[in-house]
């Protein structure tokens, strides 16, 4: 990977080692002209990182806020620990307690960064939601500098603060600034992605000789760790160091690597640990990888180009399978006729760019869960188009935007940036989860999780009607719910049951109904372990986990773990009522209601 800016360090240039992260002091006597003219400019895989990144940060911040994460910004809570009283309260507490902060009352949270935003944001600026996003950001990158910073003065030669010798120590990060990540981001992960792009165009800055910069790279990699850490534990240290000697390692270990080699490998192993991590479940990655997801993060431009004909064709493939097939068969074929062109002129960089994006797809389909999820074969047309774009976006996005040379880097940044405010002002009225979910679910109606995720919102509420008319609505839509909107709806009318009409026995047979007609429904299965347990019989819940798990393939990984910690939580919970006093009195277990 030679390139024209690459300039060897002067044999007397005191620290310009070859493996130093730091710039060679000038050459004394240097006239200014020379110095500028000598500088490399900046790399545009460096801008082009800065830009998905801030990008990806619009997109966050307007359109992906999750449902275990509504907590944070209630009015209730936001009233809570605005006030001086709390702050002890919450800076006290154990490091090792990891109980929710942000309930009706102060309690404890064990992630200091995450504490001191919260009260912060509250204190200075009450319920703006905007305002929390933007000190989270801010307070993260500023603890990465900080320990970069702290690296440094513990190694402080040069040979020593390589960013492979780092890894170690940047896992130390996590339960500072995780937490952080997902105030900012809301799914962690997904901003480590691009904080992992951005650390990955660094190396390969450095390694065509420009080793100015770096200081952007050490923050980089410090936000993806303790991003990615919360996701994959250790797993996520083999990605940047993989990526570090790719792409930066000295050549005379690893020769020239090419660039399409150095970007896809961490790609891959980004997919396939996420893969392993979310167990074949693929709601969580089908979300990042939408294909007018990532393009509405570019702004209103990419978005009227991009957006509006990728939902028309999903629109159009919603209601005809022969179309679904047809295109699929088109897509397929182009790609094929692109690789037979490509062997017949033995184009090797054609050839390249097709392995790339067929791996992209492959690992996508994995990350999704293509594997093991059955419905995803059903679904295989409509999720073969929508990966294969995704592929394409992940392949040539990256090298589209360093090579466009329309727009400047500064003007990139501020489009981004302005784009990332806009987003931030939309959603500041969002004052609870419904009215969140209502505006997700107005915008794109057509994506299940929004429909559930507002169906969910209304029953905590205690808004049954609006979730029976929600239900209806969609059925009068569509004419016949798919196996996800089935097993939503069988919840809701269960808990309706229960709560509403306090009637155990008949939310008991909902549920018992529904886990009949779809026996391998994990959802389905806890909905009937938690309905008996509320009813007073969590004996027979527990009986129903143990012989699910005598099939445990049908179920992923996480999903057993989740049954086995259940089955534990019940044992431990005898052991101590088997323990306690003879004489003590206990409470009457709940009675079924008929």
């Amino acid at each position: 990977m030679t390139d024209a800016n690459e300039q060897a360090p002067a044999p007397d240039a005191p620290g310009a080692s070859p493996g130093s992260l730091e710039t060679a002091p000038d050459a004394p006597g240097a006239s200014p002209d020379a110095l500028a003219a000598s500088r490399p400019r900046p790399a545009p895989y460096l801008i082009a990182a800065w830009v998905l990144i801030l990008a990806a940060m619009s997109l966050l911040f307007a359109n992906r806020f999750v449902w275990d994460d509504r907590l944070f910004f209630s009015e209730h809570n936001v009233a809570a620990h605005r006030s001086l009283s709390a702050l002890p309260t919450m800076l006290t507490v154990p490091f090792w307690d990891n109980s929710m902060a942000l309930e009706t009352e102060v309690k404890a949270y064990w992630r200091p960064l995450t504490t001191a935003v919260l009260w912060a944001a509250g204190f200075i600026a009450g319920s703006a939601t905007w305002i929390y996003r933007l000190f989270s950001i801010a307070a993260a990158m500023g603890a990465a500098l900080a320990l970069a910073r702290l690296v440094r003065t513990v190694y402080p030669r040069a040979a020593e603060q390589r960013l492979d010798l780092w890894i170690g120590l940047l896992y130390v990060a996590h339960p500072v600034t995780s937490e952080v990540y997902c105030m900012a981001a809301n799914i962690s992960d997904h901003l480590g992605f691009g904080f992992m792009l951005l650390a990955l165009a660094d190396a390969v800055q450095r390694a065509r000789g420009d080793v100015r910069g770096s200081r952007l790279a050490r923050i980089a990699l410090f936000a993806l760790l303790s991003a990615l850490s919360k996701e994959f534990g250790v797993l996520c240290a083999a990605i940047p160091l993989l990526a570090v000697i790719l792409a930066g390692a000295p050549r005379k270990r690893l020769g020239d690597i090419p660039l399409w080699l150095a970007t896809w490998v961490p790609v891959a192993l980004y997919l396939v640990g996420r893969y392993f991590v979310a167990s074949g479940t693929p709601s969580s990655g089908l979300l990042l990888f939408i294909p007018w997801q990532w393009a509405l993060a570019a702004g209103d431009a990419v978005r009227q180009l991009v957006v509006f004909p990728v939902r028309a064709t999903h629109r159009a493939l919603d209601t005809s399978s022969a179309l679904q097939w047809g295109i699929s068969a088109l897509v397929l074929g182009g790609y094929l006729g692109a690789v037979v062109t490509a062997a017949v002129r033995r184009n090797a960089n054609l050839a390249r760019s097709l392995v790339a994006i067929l791996a992209g797809f492959g690992l996508l389909w994995l990350s999704l869960g293509g594997s093991t999820y059955p419905a995803m074969f059903t679904q295989f047309p409509v999720r073969f188009i929508h990966l294969f774009w995704a592929a394409l976006l992940l392949g040539l996005a990256p090298w589209f935007i360093a090579h466009a040379r329309v727009f400047t880097p500064r003007l990139l940044l501020v489009l981004v940036l302005a784009f990332s405010v806009s987003s931030a002002l939309r959603v500041a009225h969002w004052r609870t989860e419904v009215t969140f979910f209502q505006n997700e679910y107005e915008a794109h109606p057509d994506l299940v999780l929004n429909w559930k995720n507002l169906l969910l919102a209304y029953m905590t509420a205690d808004r049954s009607d609006d979730a029976l008319q929600l239900i209806d609505a969609r059925l009068q839509r569509k004419g016949q719910l798919n196996h996800e909107e089935e097993v939503a709806r069988i919840i809701v009318l269960s808990y309706i049951a229960f709560d509403t009409e306090k009637n155990s026995l008949l939310a008991t047979r909902i549920a018992h109904e529904g886990l009949i007609r779809y026996p391998r429904s994990f959802p389905l299965l806890m909905n009937l372990v938690k309905i008996r347990g509320r009813a007073g019989h969590p004996e027979e819940g527990v009986d129903l986990l143990r012989r699910a798990l005598q099939n445990p393939k049908n179920y992923s990984r996480s999903q057993v773990r989740e049954m086995e910690q259940n089955i534990r939580d019940y044992e431990a919970h005898q052991r101590r009522q088997a323990e306690a006093p003879a004489d003590a009195e206990a409470a009457p277990a709940p009675k079924d209601t008929p």
